[in-house]
């Protein structure tokens, strides 16, 4: 029993720890706008997150749930799920997706 406690305490703790360093406002630094469609992007500590995208020219609303794991941001929305490359150092965060890279720049947290 004490080792499940353990074991779910340090699994709460390092989530915990992940969210935080991710949690704020982000928007597109613009030597990388065009390459990625979204715009902004708030991450909230409960791992929900709002974001403003263009797709195909078309402005859109968009949220849903992230996590944080070991180098993977995964962005879900109702059943789909989409899996970026992410390294977050300070106020900036580099996302990798199908080979293209972007940078976004914190603007709040």
């Amino acid at each position: 029993m004490k080792k499940s406690l353990l074991g779910l305490s340090l699994l709460v703790a390092t989530s915990l720890g992940c969210a935080s360093s991710l949690s704020g406002t982000w928007v597109a630094d613009s030597t990388t706008a065009d390459v990625n469609p979204i715009a902004s992007v708030t991450f909230a500590e409960d791992g929900t997150y709002t974001a403003g995208a263009k797709y195909h020219g078309v402005a859109r609303a968009t949220s849903g749930v992230w996590t944080l794991n070991d180098g993977n941001l995964v962005l879900g929305q109702g059943k789909e799920r989409r899996t970026y490359g992410c390294t977050v150092e300070s106020d900036r965060v580099t996302l990798t997706f199908e080979g293209t890279t972007s940078v976004m720049t914190r603007m709040k947290k």
